[in-house]
């Protein structure tokens, strides 16, 4: 199941994530980056080519594009 963006800020989809993924970190809001770059690199998502958060300018953009690729 993915968690569409829209509508949130990033914290309320990140927390929304975090929720239903063993093993996520919890989000940093002052910095999504920072928590995409730990998500990516978890061995379940990095295996499913995940979208690298620093080609991306904004959080939900990437949200949308993790969501295509990932499956959780």
């Amino acid at each position: 199941m993915n968690i569409r963006p829209e509508g949130m800020n990033f914290r309320e989809w990140a927390d929304r994530v975090v929720a239903q993924s063993d093993g996520f970190p919890n989000a940093d809001q002052n910095n999504w980056q920072v928590w995409a770059k730990a998500v990516i690199g978890i061995p379940m998502v990095a295996a499913q080519l995940p979208p690298r958060p620093e080609y991306y300018a904004t959080w939900d953009d990437w949200a949308n594009e993790f969501n295509r690729a990932v499956q959780l």
